[in-house]
């Protein structure tokens, strides 16, 4: 959502105030298939700049065929009477007559239905709907399903698809488990074999029980040899059929992930730069807001990460096949200090490495959470001077609805909005519930985007503390420290530091909905419960009103 412009009669969010129904309904050339929306999103969405550009081109196209203007050629372009909308936005809900209806007439050549002058006895509302930013909006940020951000999202799925990696450990958990079974299958065959021999020759005199036992010895040994082949063959297979291929595969998917990250990065920073205090909102959602941008950049080093985590685990478990390597000879000769030493040496790379890899996670973590904190708090400063733009022109207008209603009071209504709904007739104020309840939708949108981008930096913050507590408490244990002490003692640093960003995050959150309620939210909530009630006591009242 862009930032507004200062409200005034003649301008609202950079179209005119009482013109926010302006664009193709259509959106096509020549006659093109009906697309059905819902009342409110006929009314009140906004056209897509596509939509309205596609408009423009059938209209030059229609002038420059030669098409003869009626008795309103002189009429400007878009110029109706306030209280009237024009044709373009009507017959949304009616039956699709074959599929197809006939292009809407050129702007210029519409005539008029109500007379311009306003009528001085009746309350102007309409700037209750012209006022506030378009709603519901064609992508809000929530969905994360803006269409200039698919290419992304799409390559977010790629690189979190876990079938390819899956394929390769598989094959080689499969392998490796079959080598492994024939190996101990073979030695236990073989041994039971060599003691049978061994017995056999006992009993019969030929074997004395020393020369037994040097039978079985040499037998050890000889096993040993064929253990350390399997090992060396199962490493071997690990480093060509895994570690090999799947290095590759995370480094290039961590590689996009970057590139990615990068793209979303430096349009941030060009949209920082180009960002404008006068700036007017398109009309749609032609760019994708700030918070589903955000979101994918934090799904996208979320992933990263995941790659990151993935690789380091994958260089630890080929470590600890070669320790085993390492460390089978010794074991079988009944050198206790040898493997004391070989397994300490990998016990301290390992912890090394590990701290490493958590440094190098943390720097990540900040850098990442600098970026969030200065978008979110350019964002936060937009949708606050949005909301400041159009908050008090909104509440003029709910104050000078009267704390007592009457039947005396009367508002402004368009009389195609008699036809679409005659209730109206009977009940006129169930035209302004409609609209202060879009009212209250539309410029809550500014409040709520403010508390999703707080929430949003929330989850990068606790990101970052469980980083750093994470790396704190492994440098510790590598220091010497008991782990299972330090665990314990991290748990509980992380606990009470999640409890003080929560808390930080509630006051925020609160500050910005109780700006909300003092400078709009209240009164015009206490105005809509005054037409409530007003409805109620003329049974003039329709839950469907609330949608």
């Amino acid at each position: 959502m862009a930032v507004s412009t200062v409200p005034d009669e003649e301008d609202s969010r950079g179209r005119s105030a009482s013109r926010w129904w302006e664009g193709s309904a259509n959106g096509s050339q020549g006659r093109g298939k009906k697309i059905e929306r819902s009342k409110r999103e006929s009314k009140y969405m906004g056209v897509q700049l596509t939509e309205a550009q596609e408009y423009m081109q059938w209209e030059s196209d229609n002038y420059s065929g030669g098409g003869t203007p009626g008795p309103s050629d002189t009429t400007p372009v878009g110029v109706y009477g306030p209280n009237e909308y024009p044709p373009e936005k009507v017959g949304w809900h009616e039956q699709d007559l074959g599929g197809q209806i006939p292009p809407p007439p050129p702007l210029g050549y519409w005539t008029h239905s109500a007379p311009a002058t306003p009528d001085p006895f009746k309350l102007d509302v309409s700037r209750l709907v012209t006022l506030p930013p378009p709603y519901p909006r064609h992508h809000p940020a929530v969905n994360n399903s803006h269409p200039e951000l698919g290419s992304i999202r799409a390559n977010l799925r790629a690189l979190q698809d876990p079938e390819d990696a899956n394929a390769i450990k598989e094959n080689y958990r499969t392998r490796s488990d079959s080598l492994r079974e024939r190996g101990t299958n073979g030695e236990r065959s073989r041994r039971a074999e060599l003691r049978a021999e061994i017995q056999d020759k006992i009993v019969k005199g030929e074997m004395s029980f020393g020369e037994a036992a040097k039978a079985e010895a040499e037998f050890d040994t000889t096993e040993a040899q064929i253990t350390q082949r399997r090992i060396q063959q199962d490493f071997d297979m690990f480093q060509k059929d895994v570690m090999t291929p799947l290095h590759a595969l995370l480094s290039e998917r961590i590689r996009k992930a970057t590139a990615s990250i990068e793209q979303l990065k430096i349009g941030l920073l060009n949209e920082a730069q180009a960002t404008s205090p006068n700036q007017t909102q398109e009309e749609g959602d032609e760019q994708p807001e700030l918070l589903e941008k955000l979101t994918l950049l934090k799904w996208l080093f979320e992933g990263r990460e995941q790659l990151y985590k993935e690789l380091f685990e994958l260089e630890a478990q080929r470590n600890n096949l070669y320790k085993t390597l390492v460390v089978t000879p010794y074991a079988a000769a009944k050198n206790n200090d040898k493997v004391r030493e070989a397994e300490d040496f990998f016990a301290k790379d390992a912890h090394e490495r590990k701290v490493a890899h958590e440094k190098q996670s943390l720097k990540r973590f900040e850098d990442f959470h600098a970026t969030v904190e200065e978008s979110v708090t350019r964002g936060v400063e937009d949708q606050l001077s949005a909301f400041w733009d159009i908050g008090p022109g909104l509440l003029d207008i709910v104050q000078k609805i009267p704390e007592t209603l009457t039947d005396d009071f009367e508002i402004l209504i368009p009389p195609m909005e008699f036809e679409e709904n005659p209730s109206y007739h009977d009940h006129p104020l169930q035209y302004l519930f409609s609209l202060l309840s879009h009212a209250q939708k539309s410029a809550y949108q500014f409040i709520e985007s403010q508390t999703n981008l707080l929430c949003l930096l929330h989850e990068v913050k606790t990101g970052v503390m469980t980083a750093n507590t994470k790396l704190l408490g492994t440098q510790r244990v590598l220091e010497g420290e008991d782990r299972q002490a330090v665990d314990e003692e991290m748990s509980m640093i992380s606990r009470d530091e999640e409890q003080r960003l929560t808390e930080d995050l509630k006051e925020k959150v609160n500050l910005v909905e109780e700006q909300w309620r003092e400078a709009l939210g209240k009164g015009i909530e206490d105005c809509m419960n005054r037409v409530q009630v007003f409805l109620l006591e003329r049974g003039g009242w329709d839950e469907s009103l609330q949608d």
